[in-house]
């Protein structure tokens, strides 16, 4: 599972850097309130977080992706007497002997979770290989990837 947090930023930029640290541990704690201690969470940079969820078919994954959701869109960061909401998007992939290498898995996971973004606040999207926009969209991020390589490596 892939997560995004928009408005991390915005409190960074009004409240500082220490109000923006402060606002990811509370995120963090929110979310680890709704997964299973076997799960792991760990922080990916920026205002990413990625969530493996071990052994855990898709229905329940879903589920545990709902609770998410449903919390964060229930805080609220208080802050020097400011009040911040949060919005969340998450992408979701399986995980199964048929996946093919981690990087794979974690491209659709980011697929499905920039297409949540797109569609709008407090969403989750699933990646479903068969579904020709997430697959359009993983493409789209390879070829970012790929492009910005070749720009940092100085290669035409």
């Amino acid at each position: 599972m892939w997560i995004i947090w928009e408005n991390i930023k915005i409190v960074n930029d009004t409240c500082g850097h220490n109000a923006g640290d402060e606002l990811l541990i509370q995120l963090s704690r929110i979310i680890s309130a709704q997964v299973r201690t076997s799960d792991s969470l760990a922080r990916l940079g920026g205002d990413e977080f990625g969530l493996l969820l071990d052994g855990c078919d898709e229905e329940r994954g879903r589920i545990i992706a709902n609770s998410i959701l449903s919390a964060v869109k229930n805080f609220h960061f208080f802050y020097n007497g400011k009040s911040n909401t949060v919005g969340i998007s998450i992408g979701m992939t399986s995980v199964t002997s048929r996946s093919r290498k981690a990087k794979d898995v974690i491209s659709e996971a980011d697929s499905a979770c920039y297409w949540a973004k797109e569609s709008g606040r407090h969403r989750l999207c699933i990646f479903q290989d068969n579904k020709a926009e997430l697959t359009a969209r993983r493409d789209e991020v390879s070829w970012v990837e790929r492009i910005k390589s070749a720009l940092e490596e100085d290669r035409s």
